[in-house]
């Protein structure tokens, strides 16, 4: 299985806490640059911004929860890649 369909395979496994969703659908990770020279994947992520205060509690935990889901499960993934995400 080549690079790309095993990241791709990861963000279909990692699921959303607060919505239930792959993390493949939320549009959660732009792009991923990896370093093989490096020994290092690069996940380039964009956080979804909420409109009002009282959601962004709740949005910033799930996040937190998102990525860190995210980042264990590609170590798990390519354990002898250093996983850094990028925000």
């Amino acid at each position: 299985m080549d690079l790309q369909q095993r990241l791709d395979d990861v963000l279909d496994r990692v699921i959303d806490p607060a919505s239930g969703e792959p993390v493949s659908r939320l549009g959660l990770v732009e792009r991923f640059r990896h370093q093989p020279e490096r020994r290092r994947l690069l996940v380039f992520c964009r956080h979804v911004q909420q409109d009002h205060a009282c959601c962004l509690l709740f949005s910033n935990i799930a996040f937190d929860a998102t990525t860190e889901a995210l980042k264990n499960e590609l170590e798990r993934e390519f354990p002898d890649l250093r996983v850094q995400l990028v925000f």
